[in-house]
């Protein structure tokens, strides 16, 4: 029996991600595959964070391509996730988590694409399998020092890499109240020291970009605030009439009433299509909608563009306040409802809508929806699996908060799903309030929710054998 898990033991930790990494190498493109998005990280945009651009930077230097970017990808995915598999391993019943992570990892292949393009996804996903490495150790050795700087470093690159990955910062004083919750002993000047990793990374990362770009403040939030206002229905204007902002307050929201005229329509249909249409609107308006600034009054045009979107867009948002709530609860549903604008019934049925209604508000020269929704038959599995593991992340959360006391009881594995739940909701959530809820970011969250799911199964296992030896006594 020990010798077949050691067969098993290396199989999994080690020969799996060597044939992923060779079976991914093998059928990987000439180039790199190049994203509307590379090329802000490419040429590094004022609007983007230090950490891809500086790893697209410094693979250029040292072989001369940037599109040997994916061989790295590949390689600190494969090495990441083994070493997350290596700590799932210490637990009795390893191989159930194991499992859930391997399938997700290496037999997912909405991955390799990611792999092999210029975007962020693909360090992301390692620098979260690292994350949750940490994360075992520390409910293992809760004293362990590496693992806390590691920890605070991985998390200083997420938000370099991704500034979503600023959701994680609370998980480094909530793994230490689940420490404590556990009754065992933890040392807060080592959750301070990771605080202090994860803060001298963000300072490296301020510095780079200093030295690159100065002064300059550029950034997504403007066009992200602006969009989300458009989606909501905020009445007449609370300025002067001859303010720039009464003009673009006023112009929005009478461009805009056909669009949200139409997403109601949609959602009598199906959630699918309404879903489908809503993400691509709010792209549209973010990136494609063009402010006429011709009507401004010349003794009034003072006020940047972007700053006039922010204070436009923050006041709409404001003014809905609950209609932004209700934005914001989509987006967080469609992130765990990936594969529903995937079944076959629901794409029809949202084709043939999108057919009778054409042409949609923006989508003269195909703005907005430039091809018809995509019928995956795959869609009918994932998104049932993604309600339940929602659901089960819900109830996690539920038992976490009136049983914390308990903790011990319920085992390492509990505190694994615990953490992992929280995480994802924790990105989702943040997500959901300055972003759109699209199904690339879902993935991004995929190896914590086999974790999560598996780990929980775990502690189930667990508890049912401690009730039938005291059943039995």
């Amino acid at each position: 029996m020990k010798s077949r898990i050691n067969v098993l033991y290396l199989t999994s930790v080690y020969f799996v991600p060597l044939i992923y990494f060779c079976f991914a190498i093998l059928f990987s493109p000439e180039t790199a595959l190049l994203e509307p998005d590379s090329s802000g990280y490419i040429h590094f945009s004022p609007s983007r964070t230090a950490g891809y651009p500086v790893l697209l930077s410094s693979v250029a230097l040292v072989t001369g391509d940037v599109s040997n970017v994916v061989f790295f990808q590949i390689i600190l995915f494969c090495v990441c996730v083994s070493f997350l598999l290596k700590r799932c391993w210490s637990f009795e019943f390893g191989w159930l988590m194991v499992s859930a992570v391997s399938v997700v990892s290496f037999f997912n292949p909405f991955f390799l694409k990611y792999h092999y393009s210029v975007l962020t996804e693909s360090v992301f996903f390692s620098l979260i399998a690292i994350i949750l490495t940490c994360f075992i150790d520390l409910f293992r050795s809760p004293k362990n020092r590496k693992s806390w700087i590691v920890l605070g470093g991985c998390i200083g690159c997420a938000v370099l890499v991704r500034p979503v990955g600023i959701s994680f910062i609370p998980l480094i004083p909530i793994i230490f109240l689940l420490i404590y919750f556990e009754k065992r002993p933890g040392n807060w000047k080592m959750m301070v020291s990771s605080i202090v990793v994860f803060c001298s990374f963000i300072l490296i990362g301020q510095v780079v970009k200093y030295s690159f770009h100065g002064d300059n403040k550029e950034s997504l939030f403007p066009l992200v605030v602006f969009a989300k206002s458009a989606l909501v229905e905020a009445g007449p204007a609370p300025y002067l009439t001859n303010d720039p902002r009464y003009v673009v307050w006023s112009d929005l929201e009478n461009d805009t009433e056909q669009v949200r005229e139409i997403l109601k329509q949609a959602k009598d249909v199906n959630f699918a299509v309404e879903q489908y249409l809503r993400q691509n609107y709010e792209v549209f308006f973010q990136f494609q909608y063009e402010i006429d600034t011709e009507k401004f009054s010349k003794e009034k045009n003072y006020i940047s563009i972007d700053d006039l979107k922010v204070d436009v867009g923050m006041h709409r948002l404001m003014r809905s306040f609950p209609q932004y709530l209700g934005l914001i609860a989509k987006n967080y549903l469609d992130l765990w409802g990936i594969g529903a604008a995937m079944i076959p019934a629901f794409v029809d049925d949202g084709n043939y809508f999108i057919e009778r209604n054409a042409p949609l508000p923006f989508n003269e020269n195909g703005g907005v929806v430039s091809e018809e929704m995509s019928a995956r038959a795959i869609g009918i599995f994932i998104y049932p699996l993604m309600m339940a593991a929602w659901v089960l992340s819900i109830i996690i959360i539920i038992l976490g908060v009136f049983f914390r006391r308990n903790y011990a009881h319920f085992g390492k594995s509990f505190n694994i799903s615990l953490i992992c739940s929280l995480m994802v909701n924790g990105n989702f959530l943040f997500i959901s309030i300055i972003g759109v809820g699209v199904a690339r970011y879902s993935l991004e969250m995929m190896i914590p929710i086999s974790l999560m799911v598996s780990s929980f199964i775990l502690c189930l296992f667990k508890v049912c054998s401690r009730i039938n030896k005291v059943t039995d006594v």
